[in-house]
Order: structure tokens, then C-alpha cells, then sequence
């Protein structure tokens, strides 16, 4: 133990006496969503989204990175508790004229998605409750949904930070990536890949329906495609 601390020191002391040294730093943290009662199980689908967000200066941020899980209901509709532990680390690097910093925080959400409703997530360390539907109004809420199942939330307001690359800036103004941009490759797990298909199958079974106008037929179809590429990424 007492060498621990020792080299605990000397790392501070490090970082003290010669600025240019970035000196990291690490320490675990967690995560938990409640249990949610489910009225329509057969007709939801439920996901676990892993979440691992970067908040690091602009001169170190790559962005946030998303990836999904499906989850199985349990007996009588219920979605059992998620837990997890994580490892938060960063670093903090003087410059004397400039201070960079870097710092990585994980957690996730829950997300349930009914085909003709609402999206409804939930929080971490949120209370437990019932999932409340909120009936789709048409199909722009239908998509809307599906979208939410992938997005940041608050996207928009995401793309105006300094830290977002500009190419993903120049794909904003030509309608893309309707918010998909941290999720991850396909390659990252099997049962992410397994997700970004259903979201594209989504899409595309959508945009099938009678009551869709030509352009948002083509949009959907876009992000479908959009999707399954992003699957096959590695």
C-alpha cells in the first residue's frame, strides 16, 4: 500500500513540477435503471443503451459513442433492474499558456420502442415506474420514434458545440445523420449490429405505409440504408 501512494505522489508531483506531462487520472463509478413494469410486452422492444460520453476539451474529443442491447421482459411484463460499474478516466495536461483536458464518463439508459407509439427511455438512477404510451399520432411520430431510439438526446443542440467534427456538421446539412452520429460500427458487438438492423427494418417497414409521401418514403429508405451500412462497418 505504501508504495501505491508513493507512486501516487510522484505522479502528482510530476505533473506539478513539469507542465508539459500530461497527468492522467481514473476511478470507477455506476450505473443503475430501475425496474419498468410493461403493459404490452409481445409488442415492445426493449434496449439497453450503452453510453460512453466525452467530455474532453475540443482539441481531444472524438465525440460520444452509443451502442445497443436488446433486452428480454421477464414474467408479467417486467424489465429487470441494469446495473453496471465503469471506469471513468481522463487527464489534465498544462501547458502553462493552456490547460487541455480530457475526461471519458460512461452510464446508459433504457429504451422501450412500440411500433405506433411514443419512445420512452429511462434514465439512470431514475424511480421506478410504469412506462407510459403515448399513442403515435401518424407516421412522423412513428419515425420519430425510431430515431429517438438511436439519437442523442438534444442532437441539435449537440451540433452546435465546438467539439463536433465538422464533417459531421457537413453531413447535418444535407439531412444527415438525423443524429445517428455516435452510434457505433456494427463490429463493435454482435447484439449492437443485431439493433442497428431492426432500427433499419424499422425504417424501411415504415415507409411502406400507404399514408407516406414520396419524400419522407425516400428518407426513411435513406436511413435504412444509412443503418445496415453502419452494421456492416468495422
Amino acid at each position: 500500500m505504501s508504495r501505491i501512494l508513493l507512486g501516487a505522489l510522484a505522479v502528482v508531483c510530476l505533473g506539478g513540477c513539469l507542465p508539459f506531462v500530461p497527468v492522467p487520472y481514473a476511478f470507477p463509478t455506476a450505473s443503475c435503471t430501475p425496474p419498468v413494469f410493461v403493459e404490452a410486452p409481445d409488442e415492445t422492444h426493449v434496449f439497453r443503451v450503452d453510453v460512453r460520453r466525452n467530455f474532453s476539451c475540443v482539441d481531444f474529443n472524438s465525440g460520444d459513442t452509443y451502442a445497443l442491447t436488446e433486452l428480454g421482459t421477464y414474467s408479467g411484463g417486467w424489465i429487470l433492474p441494469q446495473a453496471h460499474v465503469y471506469a471513468d478516466y481522463g487527464f489534465v495536461w498544462n501547458c502553462l499558456a493552456l490547460i487541455y483536458s480530457g475526461h471519458i464518463h460512461h452510464t446508459h439508459h433504457v429504451r422501450l420502442y412500440r411500433p405506433g407509439y411514443k419512445l420512452v427511455e429511462i434514465q439512470a438512477w431514475q424511480l421506478a415506474a410504469a412506462a407510459e404510451w403515448v399513442k403515435a399520432s401518424d407516421t412522423a411520430q412513428q419515425e420519430k420514434a425510431i430515431d429517438d431510439l438511436l439519437a442523442t438526446p438534444g442532437w441539435r443542440q449537440d451540433m452546435l458545440k465546438p467539439s463536433v467534427p465538422e464533417l459531421v456538421k457537413e453531413e447535418l446539412k444535407h439531412g444527415r445523420p438525423w443524429g445517428f452520429e455516435q452510434l457505433a460500427p456494427g463490429s463493435h458487438f454482435a447484439a449492437h449490429h443485431k439493433s442497428l438492423i431492426f432500427a433499419a427494418c424499422e425504417h424501411e417497414r415504415l415507409a411502406g405505409a400507404t399514408d407516406v409521401d414520396v419524400p419522407a418514403r425516400a428518407r426513411m429508405l435513406a436511413k435504412a440504408s444509412w443503418l445496415r451500412e453502419l452494421a456492416a462497418r468495422r
